[in-house]
């Protein structure tokens, strides 16, 4: 294959001429907000000793949902999704009990275990037990995203219960190390926002190949 030779006089530089672009640089069709900086939410809920941190990280596709707390008696909190998506979710420690107000399903996720979740329309409650300190890492992203958990959710209907579905994942040390990396970012300011996303994208792509 030829590849393209673009002849630049140094003169033409200096005399402020036109400049052919980059064949890379004239393929470049990204609007104008493709490096907005992503939005950050925090929320904390408290229950008398208890206190559980919301972390939101809101990039273009996905969001990070990190839960942190102390929890001295069981935390229930109510769940009501409205729309259709899906998550991977990530226990590094506690124990999150999800039921159904619907019918009789429940679903235990303990400690250094992942799942990839289908919620639609879900109505129930989130109920969370005493530990020292909960640790949760959520990846949220539409229904639609990735070809690879569509397929997996259309094969696996055993799990349905009226608008939640779970599919157990394999939590291996290297998608344990991503978490790890997003409960605790080595860099700060603006650049942490870019280490998360990646690091979503890496455990995204660790889930895959585990499933």
């Amino acid at each position: 294959m030829t590849k393209p030779t673009i002849n630049i006089n140094i003169e033409d530089i200096s005399s402020g001429s036109k400049i052919p672009l980059l064949n890379v640089d004239g393929q470049q069709n990204l609007s104008e907000g493709v490096f907005d900086t992503a939005s950050e939410s925090y929320e904390t809920l408290q229950f008398d000793r208890s206190k559980l941190n919301i972390s939101t990280y809101s990039f273009s596709g996905i969001k990070i949902v990190i839960f942190e707390g102390r929890i001295y008696q069981e935390v229930k909190i109510p769940i009501q999704d409205n729309s259709e998506y899906l998550s991977l979710a990530f226990v590094k420690s506690g124990t999150i009990t999800t039921k159904s107000k619907r019918c009789s399903f429940e679903h235990i996720a303990k400690a250094r275990t992942a799942n990839l979740c289908c919620h639609c329309h879900f109505e129930g409650t989130a109920s969370f037990s005493p530990t020292e300190h909960l640790q949760i890492v959520s990846i949220c992203f539409p229904k639609g995203y990735l070809s690879e958990f569509d397929t997996l959710i259309t094969q696996c209907n055993s799990y349905k219960a009226y608008g939640y579905m779970h599919i157990p994942m394999v939590n291996n040390l290297p998608m344990q190390e991503c978490v790890d990396m997003l409960l605790n970012p080595p860099i700060t300011d603006n650049v942490k926002q870019v280490f998360l996303k990646g690091k979503a994208y890496e455990l995204i792509s660790l889930s895959i190949q585990s499933m």
